[in-house]
């Protein structure tokens, strides 16, 4: 599968320090993701439906069939999901491209977390990393089964680990969220664990970005 390099001048100042700095990830695994900024709304793209044409940072999905999908976080979300994806598009699971290989083969732990950048700040410190868009976003059905994405990933036998936000030990949802994909992947043959991470000083949420810029 073709990797998107990007120039650094198609990522802003703004959008590379909240990668680099703010999530811990290393530039090459920016560069292979093909994350750019979208400085204005016509610069978003359209091709796999639609995205609301306004300024945000662009990060491709990177499914295990070779398919890419565009998420968009956007600058200024107001009071809706900064993060979106083409609408009437059906979730899928990221796999940044240069795990592509190694994720097939058996044997590792393989750290099953939400969001592209969380994805690419485990890999800028070489772990093996499955993205979700969101906590129940590889399942279906309201958690009768897995997205058929998990097909195309090794299940029997292997050793797979939940790594949500450090809020999974307070909030409910994300709880439930956790357990029926533990179930579904137990019920397909893997070994399943809970990674919990520590909150912020402060007592906030963190994230395995936030974790490693920690």
């Amino acid at each position: 599968m073709p990797i998107l390099a990007v120039n650094p001048p198609l990522l802003s100042e703004q959008h590379r320090r909240l990668l680099e700095i703010e999530s811990a990830i290393a530039p090459e695994v920016i560069a292979e993701r093909g994350t750019f900024t979208a400085q204005r709304g016509r610069d978003v793209p359209q091709g796999c439906g639609r995205l609301p044409k306004r300024p945000g940072m662009v990060l491709p999905i990177h499914a295990l069939d070779g398919g890419t999908l565009p998420r968009l976080r956007l600058d200024n979300p107001g009071c809706r999901s900064r993060y979106r994806q083409p609408k009437g598009a059906s979730n899928r699971l990221d796999v940044h491209p240069r795990q592509h290989e190694r994720i097939k083969q058996p044997g590792g732990m393989r750290y099953v977390t939400e969001g592209e950048r969380k994805v690419d700040a485990g890999v800028s410190q070489d772990l093996l990393m499955v993205g979700q868009s969101g906590v129940f976003n590889g399942q279906r059905d309201r958690g009768a089964r897995l997205i058929d994405d998990w097909d195309l990933l090794p299940l029997e036998g292997e050793r797979y680990s939940i790594l949500y936000d450090s809020d999974i030990e307070l909030n409910p949802m994300v709880q439930l969220a956790a357990d029926r994909l533990a179930r579904l992947l137990r019920e397909r043959g893997a070994a399943v664990f809970i990674t919990l991470l520590p909150p912020a000083p402060d007592g906030s949420k963190r994230g395995l970005d936030d974790f490693f810029a920690a």
